[in-house]
């Protein structure tokens, strides 16, 4: 699956490459910050695994499309749209770093730094990444525009890419005011949030696409869009975990930065859950405060797994994941040709899909 990722990941910073290059040539007509953004975007989105843009990619083979290159300018926009919202995000989570590399809107505040704006740099920079943000969404829905599907595929494209992307938004707002809540948040909330900030968002939005530019039927995108929103409740748990056990190296930016935002995850509901009343004192200290130390980090970690917060975690993925195979066997196995149109769902593909679901939980970064 490893060497599927890459394989789409080229396809797509191919054509993302090709796309920057002629929008940097034409939006500069409304000053040099255009040109100076496109760069900025293209070198930010370069660093992404670009998985939404190979899921747009595998989309479209499970619904039987054979000419990929027709999924590659929604690839590329699903990759653009990340962005714009990583962009977004680091704002609002105040995290100076993505992916190894200062964030957007930080980048913005060493230019105003290094010459000598007058004003607030980080003011700047944040307005700066805001903007950055914003072209990256709409040059996003340019690029769905030049997909070579007929009048009425576009429409329904379009639609689903607004919806959710607006379902994404809402989401956000919910995690924004769950990290300055003083009551705790319940399990069924924070799984709805999952569900629409990241499932949909991450897995059933692209291989939708995918499918939709490929002839696919609405009863085929119900289907994928199930199966990708279980995937990503797995991928976001397992996200939560690595951003409390992980590194620096692994996720790109600080290892803590969760806790300090006092994100209101599955993981932290489990543990105060479970947490004795002595452990949890220093929780509520510790989970959204200006700064957590290492030893801080420690603590926390060594106190889920006694509580054996973790391990039920782990178990509680797994058994998820067996039910989403068996989904994909009700969809491509044998019989399932009355709820897929004919001939969709290469072995190769179903085979990836398949390999998706066992990736996200494992994965360490």
């Amino acid at each position: 699956m490893l060497d599927y990722l890459s394989a789409q990941k080229d396809r797509t910073l191919s054509c993302l490459q090709d796309f920057l290059t002629e929008r940097a040539a034409l939006i500069k007509v409304a000053g040099s910050w255009g040109p100076d953004v496109v760069k900025r975007l293209l070198d930010y989105s370069a660093g992404g695994k670009m998985i939404r843009g190979a899921l747009v990619y595998l989309g479209y083979e499970l619904a039987g499309g054979t000419e990929s290159s027709r999924a590659a300018p929604l690839a590329a926009a699903m990759e653009l749209t990340q962005s714009f919202l990583l962009i977004h995000d680091d704002i609002m989570d105040h995290d100076h770093t993505r992916r190894g590399k200062l964030s957007i809107h930080r980048q913005y505040t060493e230019i105003a730094w290094k010459r000598g704006y007058r004003g607030n740099s980080e003011h700047f920079g944040e307005a700066m990444g805001i903007c950055s943000g914003d072209i990256a969404f709409f040059l996003a829905c340019r690029l769905i525009a030049t997909a070579p599907v007929d009048a009425q595929t576009y429409r329904v494209l379009m639609n689903c890419f607004a919806e959710e992307v607006a379902l994404v938004g809402v989401a956000q707002m919910h995690d924004v005011s769950n990290g300055v809540r003083l009551d705790e948040v319940d399990e069924a909330e924070i799984l709805q949030l999952y569900r629409y900030k990241t499932g949909r968002y991450t897995f059933s939005l692209p291989l939708i696409l995918g499918a939709t530019a490929a002839g696919g039927d609405a009863q085929l995108n119900d289907q994928l869009g199930a199966i990708g929103e279980e995937i990503g409740i797995i991928f976001q748990i397992r996200d939560d975990e690595i951003g409390i056990f992980g590194s620096d190296d692994q996720i790109g930016k600080p290892v803590g930065s969760d806790i300090i935002e006092d994100k209101k995850t599955i993981v932290r509901a489990r543990l105060f859950a479970a947490a004795p009343a002595a452990e949890r004192a220093t929780l509520e200290r510790l989970f959204g405060a200006e700064s957590v130390t290492r030893h801080d980090i420690d603590y926390i970690c060594a106190l889920i797994d006694s509580l054996g917060v973790r391990a039920q975690l782990h178990q509680e993925l797994a058994s998820l994941a067996e039910a989403v195979h068996l989904r994909i066997d009700r969809l491509f196995g044998a019989g399932a040709t009355q709820a897929a149109p004919a001939g969709a769902g290469s072995d190769e593909a179903v085979a990836v899909l398949r390999q998706l679901v066992d990736y996200n939980l494992i994965r360490d970064r």
